[in-house]
């Protein structure tokens, strides 16, 4: 993730969706900071954080929930419950959708940097109707994210409150780590179906913020598209050639028997076609047929046009997995395919991205940091770099500027 609002105005790589869970230490004008117990511990000796034992008769019964958050949103609440309904006032009518949903979402996730952009200043303070929208959104993008990896993996649900809120409590949702979500049942069943319906006879909000927002969604879809494909890439990399693989260490050794048993027991099994249709409906023709294409032979193990420089390196046996004879030549062409994914997707991000900061009026030549929303790291890469012995690099930013490093050469990849 980038480090934070301060990276934009002072240079440095940022990307947006990297800022949208980067505003934690902001104060809103209430004087809270918009992290809450997530903030820094600066920000939050400087706000009361009351914390009092949660009365709900559900999972979160006795645990710990921060009151004094909970006052600020209900004083605000109607207002960011009419600022949703403008929002989806905005937009074309459709059915109901997990994504329209996450759109609605995403725009009051996106809020607060949107203020600290066009306010010009890194420490600018946040209305507090913004902080609070913030802050219920924060609560849903995660359910959202798992909901649209389900759909993906054909394991889609009713579009519906009660089956939004279902899902929250089978997955334990309401619950952190340090607190549990302060809002009562009936304020939570009310947002869910403010963001998923919208407000009768709501008034239109700027047009603006639907163009911010669906570039904010089509680059959180694309990431997972990339996060299912990796996932794939994994599996079918220790599922058919795991137990040829010897780590030359302890340590690798150890972290190879985990992930085969975390792929061998995951349910459902990662697929290709998860990954295809949890691509955005946002991509043009060919930008889907070229990823489909360059998806589907890496799943079907096709060896790319610059497949031989990976064989060769494999050959030299200078990785950090022992592979039996054969191995290493068909772990290097798993790698060329799975790059040529990686690239594809990351010019499809580069370009989101631009796109984005063209919107905020923010300089779109400025460095750009994948975040972990667009791009996660990779589980597959860890292991095609330790059968090769290198590591892959990117040089200056450049999507197909890539090379393959170690302590004795560095060696450039066909562009």
């Amino acid at each position: 993730m980038a480090a934070g609002p301060a990276s934009i105005f002072s240079g440095g790589a940022w990307a947006v969706t990297g800022l949208l869970f980067g505003v934690d230490g902001l104060f809103d004008l209430d004087g809270r900071p918009l992290g809450e117990r997530r903030a820094p511990s600066a920000a939050k000796a400087r706000s009361a954080m009351v914390l009092e034992p949660a009365p709900y008769d559900d999972e979160r019964k006795g645990l710990a929930m921060n009151v004094s958050a909970l006052e600020q949103v209900q004083r605000h609440l109607k207002a960011v419950l009419e600022d949703i309904g403008g929002f989806h006032a905005l937009c074309p009518p459709a059915a109901r959708s997990w994504e329209a949903m996450f759109l609605a979402v995403i725009d009051q996730l996106s809020a607060p940097i949107v203020h600290v952009i066009r306010e010009g200043t890194a420490d600018a303070r946040v209305p507090p109707a913004k902080a609070v929208g913030y802050k219920l959104a924060a609560g849903y993008f995660g359910a959202l994210r798992r909901l649209l990896v389900e759909e993906a993996q054909g394991q889609g649900r009713e579009v519906s409150p009660e089956a939004f809120l279902s899902f929250v409590h089978e997955r334990g949702l309401l619950v952190g780590g340090n607190e549990v979500c302060a809002g009562p049942p009936r304020l939570i069943e009310w947002t869910t179906r403010v963001f998923l319906d919208g407000v009768a006879g709501a008034t239109p909000c700027s047009p603006g913020r639907l163009a911010i927002a669906t570039l904010l969604l089509h680059q959180v879809q694309l990431g997972l598209a990339w996060e299912l494909f990796d996932s794939a890439a994994e599996a079918r990399l220790l599922g058919e050639y795991g137990g040829r693989l010897r780590a030359r260490s302890a340590f690798l050794a150890e972290a190879l028997r985990e992930r085969l048993d975390a792929v061998g027991s995951a349910t459902p099994r990662p697929s290709w076609a998860a990954a295809v249709r949890a691509l955005p409906a946002s991509l043009s023709g060919a930008q889907r047929a070229n990823l489909e294409k360059a998806i589907g032979s890496h799943a079907s193990g096709e060896r790319a046009p610059g497949a031989q420089v990976f064989e060769e390196l494999a050959r030299l046996g200078e990785g950090a997995l022992e592979l039996d004879a054969g191995v290493g030549e068909a772990l290097a062409r798993h790698f060329a395919t799975w790059l040529e994914v990686s690239t594809l997707v990351f010019e499809l991000q580069d370009g989101l991205e631009r796109s984005l900061r063209r919107a905020l009026g923010c300089d779109d030549a400025a460095p750009i940091e994948m975040s972990a929303l667009m791009m996660g790291p990779s589980r597959a890469l860890r292991w095609l770099e330790a059968a090769l012995g290198h590591s892959l690099s990117q040089d200056g930013g450049a999507p197909r500027c890539w090379s393959l490093r170690n302590v004795r050469r560095t060696v450039p990849l066909p562009r």
